[in-house]
């Protein structure tokens, strides 16, 4: 699990370490989410909904009723989980 903060704004999320299931649960969820051709915006919360749904992030999320900053922020922390817990350990 990580813990991430922004303490200027007192957010704060905390990460599931992700498993093969969890992640193609995620793409399922994801793409229930988002748009067909959607803006930055509503893929930032497609990302961030997914991410809750499948248990990704620790705790309750109503992603609609969160500031767009925060939901950015958030997507941005779920993007670079997904790398890391895809990204193949050099030799």
């Amino acid at each position: 699990m990580s813990v991430h903060e922004l303490k200027s704004k007192g957010w704060k999320a905390e990460l599931v370490e992700i498993t093969q299931r969890q992640l193609e649960e995620y793409f399922v969820a994801y793409r229930e989410q988002r748009p067909e051709k959607g803006s930055a915006t509503e893929d930032r919360g497609a990302v961030v909904r997914a991410a809750a749904k499948v248990g990704w992030l620790k705790g309750d999320w109503d992603v609609d009723n969160l500031p767009p900053a925060q939901v950015r922020w958030l997507a941005a922390i779920i993007d670079d989980a997904y790398a890391q817990a895809t990204a193949i350990p050099p030799e």
